[in-house]
C-alpha cells in the first residue's frame, strides 16, 4: 500500500505533468454522468510505471503523435481514490481550479491546502525540474558549476513558494533556480533519495561533485 510519502510525491509530479478531467460518461441505460479522471504526461516511462505498481491500477500508454508516455486512470471510484489522497498536497492554482470544478460538480468535497514538503519537491522536480551546468571566470580561471532549476509557464507563484520553502533561488521569468555550491548539494541530498528517474537522479548527483 502506498504511504504518505508517495501521495505527496505524486500530487508533487502531477502538479507538473499532470491533468484533473472532469468527463462525460454514459451508464448502461445510456444517461449521461459526470465522471473524474486522472492523466499525467512524461516523456519517461519509469515514473509511470512506478505510480501504477504503487497504486496497483491504471492504464500506461504511448502516444506516437505527441511522442510521450501517458498514465490515465479513469472511473469514479478509482478516480476518487487517488484525489482524496492528493487533493491536500497540490499547490499550484491550475490543480486547484481543477479541484473547484469538481467540487462545484459535487464529485468532491472541499479540500485543504497543506504545507510544502520535500516530497512534494522531489514530485515536482521529476516532472518540471532540471540541473545544467554554468561557468564562471574568477581571476583569469575558468570554473564550471551545476545549478537547480524549476520551470513553469502558466503558475509563476508556484516558483514563490518553492523559492520561500527553500529560502533560495533567483527567479526570471518562468524559471526559479538555485546556483549557490553549497545549497545546490544541500538540495540535492535532500531529493535524491525520492526521486525515481534514474536520469533526473544522476542530474542532481552532478550538484555533488560542484
Amino acid at each position: 500500500m502506498a504511504d504518505k510519502i508517495f501521495w505527496q510525491w505524486l500530487a508533487g509530479f502531477i502538479d507538473g505533468d499532470g491533468s484533473l478531467q472532469v468527463r462525460y460518461d454514459k451508464d448502461s441505460q445510456g444517461y449521461k454522468y459526470r465522471s473524474p479522471s486522472i492523466s499525467i504526461a512524461q516523456k519517461y516511462r519509469k515514473n509511470l510505471d512506478y505510480i501504477k505498481k504503487e497504486i496497483g491500477f491504471g492504464n500506461v500508454w504511448y502516444s506516437k503523435g505527441a511522442q510521450v508516455f501517458y498514465y490515465d486512470i479513469s472511473g469514479i471510484k478509482r478516480s476518487l481514490y487517488i484525489l482524496e489522497k492528493i487533493k491536500n498536497h497540490l499547490h499550484t492554482n491550475k490543480k486547484k481550479k481543477q479541484l473547484q470544478k469538481m467540487i462545484k460538480f459535487d464529485i468532491i468535497k472541499d479540500y485543504q491546502e497543506g504545507e510544502l514538503t520535500k516530497y512534494w519537491l522531489a514530485g515536482f522536480y521529476e516532472a518540471e525540474g532540471y540541473v545544467s551546468r554554468y561557468t564562471t571566470k574568477y581571476k583569469d580561471k575558468v570554473y564550471q558549476y551545476h545549478q537547480i532549476g524549476f520551470c513553469q509557464s502558466y503558475d509563476k507563484s508556484i516558483l514563490s513558494k518553492i523559492k520561500k520553502f527553500l529560502n533560495e533561488g533567483k527567479i526570471n521569468d518562468n524559471e526559479l533556480y538555485i546556483y549557490k555550491t553549497r545549497k545546490c548539494v544541500e538540495i540535492a541530498n535532500m531529493l535524491i533519495p525520492y526521486v525515481v528517474c534514474n536520469y533526473k537522479k544522476s542530474k542532481l548527483k552532478l550538484c555533488l561533485t560542484n
